[in-house]
């Protein structure tokens, strides 16, 4: 148990990590046209290549998490892995097994993106130019809201309690646009 509890908090750390950078990712690419103003202004190639940095992290973060348990020699610390150490341990429930099974749905379009675009560069795919790993802001929702809820009861399974997601980079964020705002008001731009 022991095992399983620091591989436990591992993976927790990876579902906190994936959730700040959603949530830095939206607060300065999908939280209005003020914003997007104020980061053209002040350096707007900048800005696009963060925007890809933060995709593309946000698509490892959810593949890695999505892994499967067992990759030949080695074992991942992931989904797959934590509900399979909980059944082992018969701590598993019904509601565990629901959450896992809707995470994996998601699996099919996430990998897509990491396998052609972001850990390699496949050929065909690049020439296409069509979009991969595309979904709805609500598909998205659903995913992280399934994650921060299974987390939670593994969390509880595991004896460790609730979780608590508080995402102390929105709050960055925020304080990062007002000191860009002032920057463009002071050199009138």
């Amino acid at each position: 148990m022991n095992r399983l509890a620091d591989d436990f908090e591992r993976f927790s750390d990876q579902v906190v990590h994936l959730i700040n950078c959603h949530y830095s990712f939206t607060e300065l690419f999908e939280s209005g046209a003020d914003v997007t103003e104020t980061l053209e202004e002040t350096a707007q190639l900048f800005f696009e290549d963060v925007n890809v940095v933060f995709l593309e992290a946000i698509f490892l973060a959810a593949a890695r998490l999505l892994d499967p348990a067992d990759a030949g020699k080695n074992l991942n610390i992931s989904v797959e892995y934590i509900a399979d150490e909980i059944k082992n341990l018969g701590l598993s429930t019904p509601e565990i097994r629901r959450k896992k099974k809707l995470l994996y749905r998601a699996k099919k379009p996430i990998f897509a993106a990491r396998s052609k675009i972001i850990a390699h560069t496949d050929r065909a795919t690049s020439r296409a130019d069509k979009t991969l790993g595309e979904h709805t802001v609500e598909c998205q929702t659903a995913f992280l809201e399934n994650l921060k809820s299974f987390n939670n009861l593994a969390s509880i399974a595991l004896g460790q309690g609730q979780q608590e997601y508080t995402p102390n980079a929105a709050g960055d964020v925020r304080d990062l646009i007002k000191v860009l705002k002032r920057g463009l008001k002071v050199y009138g731009r």
